[in-house]
């Protein structure tokens, strides 16, 4: 994380100090001598100083987080676009955002699968801290540069959007020096990229039919994910609680993906997570979806109404 703040009374000692000269000159009702006044300038250049830097943390903290959040929309757009097309996209950049907080170019390393739900294994993993500890069958990863404006990660050369076949990506620990990317200039500093990744078992999970144990309402589904769509409500966020306890778009015919024991709050663009408009649970979701044509999808019509899509 970020370095702690001074403690309140360190420099709220200086400034009681300074209003104490200033209060004892003007009960003597003599003038100022020159020491005096150099000494209360010391004190609130002492504190202007302190203001700054804390006030620089906390942008710095601030940008930070909004590029966390970021980076999490371009993942839930890509797992999106997947549910609607089951092909893995090879530029997410043109429906979802290209850059974080800071300005920087986000980046895309993927598998170029047509259909997810056929596909049994990739050649793409991510590794921690070196090509020991890795994670297979990642279907794709994003990354962000983080504050020190330097990607560190491992990933392929040639763009922001690379494919990643019988690739490797290397993350690493927070606070690690190293610089493992050859794509841009090379520059060894503690690690802060951001990342996030999806494997196919994951997405499979959530994108792919449940295999059915029967026909008509009477049969039945094993529901082990569902969807909710954004039926032409207008622009909205929404917040899972809790696989995705963070606010994030919902705009027209967009989608959110539910799991056991998740809960969906619907809010007014730009309120989440003050007042939710609308909230539906995994199990009523699932509900509705097996009383209807068990797509695996339900629709928000932006009345405070769910339905079967």
């Amino acid at each position: 994380g970020f370095p702690d703040y001074p403690a309140w009374g360190n420099w709220g000692s200086l400034l009681f100090f300074g209003f104490f000269i200033l209060r004892y000159r003007m009960k003597k009702d003599k003038g100022f001598t020159f020491i005096e006044l150099a000494v209360v300038l010391i004190v609130i250049g002492i504190l202007v100083g302190l203001g700054a830097g804390m006030l620089g943390a906390l942008i710095k903290g601030t940008k930070y987080k909004e590029s966390r959040d970021t980076l999490y929309r371009l993942s839930d757009s890509v797992l999106g676009k997947i549910y609607d097309t089951r092909a893995v996209p090879t530029n997410p950049f043109t429906f979802s955002p290209s850059k974080d907080s800071f300005g920087n170019n986000l980046y895309y390393v993927y598998v170029p699968i047509t259909d997810v739900c056929s596909a049994t294994s990739t050649t793409l993993k991510l590794c921690k801290n070196g090509t020991t500890n890795c994670t297979s069958d990642v279907l794709y990863v994003v990354l962000a540069k983080g504050e020190n404006y330097n990607l560190q990660s491992n990933i392929p050369a040639g763009g922001t959007a690379v494919d990643g076949s019988n690739y490797n990506v290397v993350v690493y620990d927070y606070g690690t020096n190293v610089d493992s990317y050859a794509g841009d200039f090379t520059r060894t500093e503690p690690y802060d990229d951001i990342y996030d990744f999806r494997t196919l078992t994951e997405v499979k999970a959530r994108v792919c039919p449940p295999p059915s144990t029967g026909g008509g309402n009477g049969g039945g589904n094993a529901c082990t994910s569902i969807t909710v769509k954004n039926n032409g409500a207008g622009a909205k966020d929404v917040y899972i609680d809790p696989s995705s306890p963070t606010c994030s778009n919902f705009n027209n015919n967009s989608t959110v993906t539910l799991r056991s024991g998740d809960t969906l709050y619907i809010y007014p663009n730009r309120w989440c997570p003050i007042f939710y408009e609308a909230t539906i649970t995994f199990d009523t979701a699932c509900n509705i979806d097996l009383g209807g044509n068990r797509n695996g999808q339900v629709c928000y019509d932006g009345a405070g109404s769910f339905s079967d899509c």
